[in-house]
């Protein structure tokens, strides 16, 4: 039996407010297929 293979959707974001030189705090939320947000991810600090 064949197993059904699902497409990986790659998604990015560019943040073009973003500074340099300064300290950017990021988190993520990530939708599943049927739509329903998951827990917002930890905090990400990028400089």
């Amino acid at each position: 039996m064949d197993e059904q293979q699902v497409p990986i959707i790659i998604v990015a974001h560019v943040d073009v407010s973003a500074k340099l030189g300064t300290k950017h705090i990021y988190t993520v939320i990530a939708l599943s297929s049927a739509g329903v947000p998951s827990m917002p991810s930890l905090p990400a600090t990028v400089e």
